[in-house]
């Protein structure tokens, strides 16, 4: 396992991505993006956190996964 893994995110249209993850950079060692997409570099002991920041935007703002 990375210790420091990097990686890139692809968003779909009910998903600005930016934002999503913008408000929890302090899970991140670098990240940027925009609307559709962002990269981020983390350490491995934050993937879990990454993980449930994802859900939880996902849940809060009630999006459609079905399209």
């Amino acid at each position: 396992l990375l210790s420091m893994p990097k990686g890139s995110a692809r968003s779909i249209e009910a998903v600005d991505i930016f934002e999503a993850l913008d408000p929890h950079r302090d899970l991140f060692v670098a990240f940027g993006g925009h609307a559709g997409a962002a990269g981020m570099t983390l350490e491995a002991s934050k993937l879990e956190a990454l993980s449930q920041v994802s859900v939880a935007y996902i849940e809060d703002n009630q999006v459609d996964l079905s399209t």
